[in-house]
């Protein structure tokens, strides 16, 4: 799987979590490379940059999928 699974989309952490269990079922024959939109995500939650520099990328989206 090739990134930007959170890419503005309103599923993001359905999506995420998709991933993770699909990798948990068949193991290595499931490998998720990040794509920038990942690595901005990570980068914002371990206080790298500041929200400004995700926004553009999906951030709100991302954040709200994660609200419910």
């Amino acid at each position: 799987m090739l990134g930007d699974y959170i890419d503005r989309g309103n599923n993001s952490k359905d999506l995420v979590g998709y991933l993770i269990n699909l990798q948990k079922e068949i193991g290595d024959r499931c490998i998720c490379i990040l794509g920038n939109h990942e690595d901005m995500a990570i980068k914002y939650l371990d206080k790298q940059i500041e929200l400004f520099q995700w926004e553009r990328n999906g951030a709100y989206n991302t954040i709200d999928s994660y609200k419910d």
